[in-house]
């Protein structure tokens, strides 16, 4: 129905621009706060792709979404009844270390292993290749064009905006 059809198409769009946004936002001060990573890239802009798996990983384009459990399910020792609603992180969930070796630490030539950055089966997002083109390309224009880009402040002085669907610094003041 012409309904159905704006809402999808907003949600497209929404989805689209806030979390493609956010992501940036995040692996920009990621790679920036800590020098040697962004240098990496710079010395070795082959090793993007990797990193881009990577980079999703540790920043999820969801801070989380609930979801309701369709039979009982066993979640770490504790039973969520079929009807129930389950809500986890999809920051925690990507710091599995039965995936992972060393989950908490970013490595930018980790070999991608699966997450949950773009949801599953039903869920999955309808645009994470076009996502990870985008966060791709912006990285290697930055690399290539800005070698130099630093953040203008300190990181720890960023403030923050944690609205749902993802949190992302407020702005990313940089120089080069």
């Amino acid at each position: 129905s012409g309904a159905e059809l704006r809402s999808l198409a907003l949600t497209v769009l929404i989805g689209g621009f806030e979390t493609t946004s956010a992501v940036i936002s995040n692996v920009a001060v990621t790679l920036l706060a800590d020098r040697s990573r962004w240098e990496s890239l710079v010395a070795d802009p082959a090793v993007l792709p990797t990193a881009v798996e990577e980079l999703l990983r540790w920043h999820p384009l969801s801070m989380t979404f609930p979801r309701v459990a369709t039979e009982d399910v066993d979640l770490g020792g504790v039973t969520v009844r079929a009807g129930e609603l389950a809500v986890v992180p999809f920051a925690a969930v990507n710091r599995d270390p039965g995936l992972h070796d060393d989950p908490d630490r970013l490595d930018l030539r980790r070999q991608p292993a699966p997450n949950l950055t773009f949801g599953h089966g039903a869920h999955h997002c309808l645009g994470a290749h076009l996502a990870r083109v985008e966060l791709t390309e912006v990285l290697t224009a930055l690399v290539e064009l800005v070698p130099g880009l630093r953040l203008a402040v300190p990181a720890e002085e960023l403030c923050y905006e944690l609205v749902p669907p993802i949190g992302r610094p407020e702005s990313v003041p940089v120089t080069w």
